[in-house]
């Protein structure tokens, strides 16, 4: 899937990582290192893609902040059906750190996480990410290697 053609493509880890290690909790947070390659603005996605259900369809109002909740991003969209989250940047002062290379500092929380119900397969840890520039028209694939942990 390429949201356009002019596509960037970046093989990196991510550190995510869910607020609680039980199955089957609702509510979480879920937090990550983006490794977009730029920084995101107002009217700008950053889209998760995983291998495994999302339990949780619907809007998240302010649902994606920096790791501490002080700043907001934006809207968390899941998209139950797809597997995917969507986060919709609204704010026009505050940006999605870009993060990449070596950095292990997670940048981008987002709520409402419902994490699994079973251990994931190692095929199904993998995470696949979209940032979408919309001022650029420009998409950034990010696949994250080290996975979502068990």
């Amino acid at each position: 899937m390429h949201l356009r053609s002019d596509v960037y493509t970046k093989t990196d880890v991510g550190n995510p990582t869910s607020q609680n290690a039980q199955l089957q909790t609702s509510g979480m947070y879920f937090s990550m290192t983006t490794r977009n390659y730029w920084t995101l603005s107002a009217g700008d996605y950053y889209i998760l893609y995983f291998n495994f259900p999302l339990r949780n369809n619907g809007l998240i109002s302010n649902g994606c902040t920096s790791i501490t909740g002080s700043s907001v991003y934006g809207d968390a969209y899941y998209h139950q059906n797809l597997w995917i989250i969507v986060c919709a940047v609204t704010t026009s002062n505050i940006t999605v750190p870009s993060a990449g290379g070596n950095v292990t500092t997670q940048n981008l929380r987002i709520s409402g996480f419902y994490t699994p119900f079973y251990y994931l397969k190692s095929s199904e840890q993998v995470i696949t990410t979209f940032c979408y520039l919309y001022s650029s028209k420009i998409t950034g694939i990010g696949y994250i290697s080290d996975g979502y942990p068990n």
